[in-house]
């Protein structure tokens, strides 16, 4: 009797953990999608008008911050540590999708470490491929880092849309009356 209550003990701890786990990841998709198709449909946000996004986000965070995690821990008011860590992990491993990218065509990864390795070797390619593959240049969106309630993000974006043109900027976002609304806006960089 002792071993089967152990192993019903030990199931309901799995099921109730890894469902926690589950309901966490799927409402981290469903808002980070509900704040890209926001984002995106904003025909007043300069960064926007490009035709290419990159499939991972180009801007180093890191310059923000020498201690990005902790300053997001408290730009977002984070409490719970494993909260925070698992954020972190999604920012860092985030890549663009078909869905999220709205139409625009995506740059992969693969295809700018090919033009890194022909500037590496002389050939500036990027550029002039640029120019007549991508009208405005790219842009660039992390994803967002939510707080545990979902209803505060902080995201980057940015673009580039000539070899001395760019900028962009990190903001928080806030959850309010059913809109994500900027609350700040941070570092911005204008090239």
């Amino acid at each position: 009797m002792k071993k089967h209550l152990g192993h019903i003990l030990i199931l309901i701890f799995i099921l109730h953990f890894g469902c926690r786990e589950n309901i966490s990841e799927n409402l981290d998709k469903e808002k980070t999608n509900e704040l890209f198709t926001q984002i995106i449909n904003d025909s007043t946000d300069h960064f926007l008008d490009s035709s290419c996004i990159s499939e991972k986000t180009k801007f180093l965070y890191t310059i923000i911050t020498p201690d990005f995690d902790n300053f997001i821990k408290m730009e977002l008011d984070i409490k719970q540590e494993t909260h925070l860590k698992k954020q972190l992990e999604l920012f860092r491993n985030f890549q663009i999708t078909e869905k999220l990218a709205f139409g625009r065509n995506i740059i992969s990864e693969l295809e700018f470490k090919k033009f890194a390795s022909d500037a590496e070797n002389g050939n500036n390619s990027f550029w002039p491929w640029l120019d007549s593959n991508c009208e405005n240049g790219y842009l660039s969106i992390s994803k967002p880092i939510f707080n545990e309630t979902f209803d505060k993000a902080f995201i980057v974006i940015g673009s580039i849309s000539g070899r001395k043109s760019g900028g962009g900027e990190t903001r928080i976002y806030q959850f309010k009356n059913g809109k994500w609304t900027i609350e700040k806006t941070e570092f911005e960089w204008i090239s």
